[in-house]
């Protein structure tokens, strides 16, 4: 399922304690390399989905040649969702 953002409103970005921040449109951002992931969802709510397939860019790549000091990223999206974690968790997790 694609979400319902228009690419001329769709950005992503990298901001915040780096060597220079970083954007990207929606064309770049499709440009980049992708790869599926297979991962369970498990919510605060106590519910659970199990292999669930995802397609997207990793954080790896998004994090590919920027020097940060940084330990924790926070990533935010589309309809005000956030989650916090550690630089290294948000890699693994984003594979």
């Amino acid at each position: 399922m694609q979400p319902a953002v228009e690419a001329g409103f769709f950005f992503a970005a990298l901001i915040g304690e780096l060597d220079e921040p970083r954007r990207w449109t929606w064309e770049e951002f499709q440009a980049l390399p992708n790869e599926d992931i297979t991962v369970d969802i498990h919510c605060v709510t106590k519910s659970s989905k199990l292999d669930t397939v995802w397609r997207g860019v990793s954080v790896d790549t998004l994090l590919d040649r920027i020097e940060t000091a940084a330990k924790h990223v926070i990533r935010c999206a589309d309809g005000g969702y956030t989650t916090a974690a550690t630089r290294g968790l948000a890699a693994r997790v984003g594979r």
